[in-house]
């Protein structure tokens, strides 16, 4: 998934830095970039989360509560 997401912005700058795209396009490609990085960052702290409570029951064991 963040690979679709990595290659989605760098598409999106290419529009960004073409000189052909018109300035209300590369408002709408930032504001695409800006939703998907928010996404991404929401991925990568879920992923986060899931390996240190996987860690700490390695560690610890299953909680029983």
């Amino acid at each position: 998934m963040i690979l679709i997401l990595d290659e989605s912005i760098k598409e999106l700058w290419k529009i960004i830095d073409s000189s052909k795209t018109s300035s209300k396009e590369k408002t709408k490609s930032i504001s695409l970039i800006l939703a998907m990085s928010k996404e991404r960052r929401s991925i990568v702290e879920k992923k986060v989360g899931i390996l240190r409570s996987k860690m700490h029951e390695n560690l610890f064991g299953k909680n029983i509560f």
